[in-house]
């Protein structure tokens, strides 16, 4: 069975890994990129995003209804959809033997249309859900296969968005973050959302009100308050919790690298370790080290960063670091299709993965699919495979 995904928002994308997941997605369509912020640069949806990274193919009408020809193309058995954001006319939806399925973020019949979950709140509703239903011509009419309900919480819950991650004089890390609602109590048990890069868990052991280098204690943090939380070990700037996603990754990206020459029998594990802690703290900062060759590099903005670095270095731990004269930072690529060979064991059994390297067009980036018949290795294995690629960090 072949199924083809439509959705565009991050509320899709948790929907489509699911569906790939367990029967693997054939394609993707999903909305043009869009311009964003102040210069207007064309930018991917999410759900883009997620299917570029597991290797599926994505399409982009503009207009749907104009050209249904990529559609017909991918002969998909069944269509799922999940906020896609475009009407589907009926001759759009009679291409699909199985019909269309469609993940709408309310209980049917029940507030129908594009902003149930906003509806719901606002007419006081003490409950939501998730319905699954068959698309059909109607405005979400179409028969419900099943549904799932979920509280809605009260207008008191918490939530907070971290801004930044800096270290005390004494040493204690400290997660700035501004509570956006509900009430931070100290010593409250905090954890990261379901979302978040990395999962953790941790304590609010003190909440602190600084002014300048002097800091008050306070015993809970009402809406609008920013303080500093020490306690928690694993946070990042731009994290959110409780209700508040995180922060858009950083537009720009680190363009210069510098070879870090540590001092004659400097620690070289705990040097790493301590770079790392300034790593965590500057999201434009990028701390790499090298196998191959045994060194530190360093990926920063340029020389300014640079200067405030070494001093913040030798400040912090005490140690007086130079650098090389650096260069530019260059993703390059391949000219020619290449055959490379990984070891792989699913299950204590030894298996060798055979990748095939192609070059892509400008600007593409790294992009991961299969050709590998399920005959020879299950779908399963293969998105296995492909999740396990996505995972790395790709230059």
């Amino acid at each position: 069975m072949k199924i083809l995904f439509a959705g565009t928002p991050a509320f899709a994308v948790p929907a489509f890994r699911a569906v790939h997941a367990a029967f693997g997605v054939a394609a993707v369509l999903t909305q043009p990129d869009k311009p964003q912020g102040r210069k207007h640069v064309p930018t991917p949806s999410p759900v883009k995003q997620a299917a570029l990274g597991c290797g599926v193919p994505v399409l982009q009408p503009a207009r749907l209804r104009d050209d249904l020809s990529a559609l017909k193309a991918v002969g998909a058995d069944l269509m799922v959809t999940c906020a896609y954001g475009q009407i589907l006319t009926k001759e759009t939806l009679g291409l699909f033997p199985l019909g269309v399925w469609n993940v709408h973020a309310s209980l049917l019949p029940k507030y129908r249309g594009a902003a149930p979950v906003a509806a719901a709140i606002a007419a006081g509703e003490r409950e939501t859900g998730v319905t699954i239903m068959k698309t059909d011509v109607g405005l979400d009419t179409g028969d419900i296969f099943l549904s799932a309900a979920l509280p809605i919480e009260e207008r008191g819950a918490f939530g907070a968005r971290i801004f930044k991650v800096t270290r005390a004089e004494g040493g204690e890390r400290l997660t700035w973050l501004k509570v956006t609602g509900g009430e931070l109590k100290v010593k409250a048990e905090l954890e990261s959302r379901p979302d978040a890069r990395r999962a953790w868990k941790g304590k609010a052991d003190q909440l602190r009100l600084y002014s300048g280098a002097k800091y008050n204690l306070i015993n809970s943090a009402p809406p609008g308050t920013v303080c500093a939380v020490t306690g928690l070990a694993d946070s990042y700037a731009g994290e959110g919790l409780g209700f508040e996603p995180d922060a858009a990754s950083p537009s720009l990206e680190p363009v210069l690298r510098y070879r870090v020459i540590l001092p004659t029998g400097c620690d070289t594990a705990l040097a790493m370790r301590q770079l790392r802690e300034l790593e965590q703290e500057d999201p434009m900062l990028r701390v790499v080290w090298d196998e191959r060759l045994g060194e530190a590099q360093l990926q920063l903005m340029g020389e300014v960063q640079l200067e405030v670095l070494e001093s913040l270095i030798e400040r912090r731990f005490g140690l007086k670091v130079s650098f090389d004269e650096g260069g530019i930072l260059y993703k390059e690529t391949i000219s020619a299709r290449v055959e490379g060979v990984g070891h792989y064991e699913p299950l204590r059994h030894y298996a060798e993965v055979h990748l095939l390297l192609e070059p892509g067009e400008p600007g593409s980036g790294v992009q991961l699919a299969t050709a590998c018949r399920e005959d020879d290795l299950a779908a399963n294995w293969q998105r296995l495979i492909l999740t396990h690629l996505a995972e790395k960090t790709h230059l």
